[in-house]
């Protein structure tokens, strides 16, 4: 595949935090579209996705995914879900089938089933608590929609994670044992100065006011029309 890079000539002046997100962006008012945000893909997401816009596109980026070549990683296909199962199944049904004393009072599960909706009980019986929280834009107040924070207990590993929805709001599922662990939040976006949230041990499911995280936005990021060209190779 040609090398190519992506250009802005021309940034947008409108303000990234004041827009209305989306699910692939936030809608500009000022020029009636959704611009996507870029941001968070990788090299190989980009050219995937760019090379289908005709060339230009408005967009939110880094800095960093600018003005350079963009590397593309040669293609894997990923094997199809179905045809795993379908694979598994066969396999599953070359094998004898052994009856036991309570094999017909044992409920039939499908491997399906199994792999669609995975159980969402922990082994030790313990039911879940929910810990909800709403992230705002530390300047406008604004609720920060699709911000991914993942929990760490003290040795840095990852406990559970949670997207915050259109109004900012997410949700922590987590067991007893879960939350005993829980030492702070990373936040999984390039977009703002605050990367780690400590974790407050009095939040609890049944808080009258949902506690609020004010995160603030790096300025490392460059809005407005691209142009997605090919680089001259010598």
């Amino acid at each position: 595949m040609k090398a190519h890079q992506i250009l802005i000539p021309n940034p947008c002046s409108e303000d990234w935090g004041k827009m209305t997100p989306k699910s692939n962006g936030r809608y500009c008012q000022s020029c009636d579209k959704v611009v996507r945000d870029f941001s968070k893909l990788s090299d190989t997401q980009l050219a995937y996705i760019i090379q289908n816009s005709n060339g230009a596109a408005c967009g939110h980026f880094r800095k960093d995914q600018l003005n350079r070549a963009i590397s593309v990683a040669k293609e894997r296909r990923s094997p199809d879900l179905l045809a795993v199962v379908l694979g598994m199944t066969l396999l599953l049904s070359t094998y004898p089938a052994f009856a036991s004393p309570t094999s017909e009072h044992t409920p039939k599960v499908s491997l399906i089933e199994m792999l669609q909706e995975p159980q969402n009980i922990p082994a030790d019986g313990h039911e879940y608590i929910e810990i909800k929280l709403q992230l705002v834009d530390g300047d406008t107040k604004s609720p920060l929609a699709y911000v991914t924070l993942v929990l760490h207990d003290e040795n840095d590993v990852a406990i559970a994670g949670a997207t915050s929805d259109e109004n900012g709001y997410l949700v922590f599922k987590l067991t007893p044992d879960e939350k005993a662990q829980a030492k702070y939040c990373k936040v999984r976006s390039f977009d703002f100065v605050e990367r780690i949230i400590e974790w407050n041990e009095e939040w609890k499911s049944d808080m009258a006011l949902v506690p609020v995280v004010e995160l603030h936005q790096m300025d490392m990021m460059i809005d407005g029309m691209m142009i997605y060209q090919p680089i001259d190779e010598d």
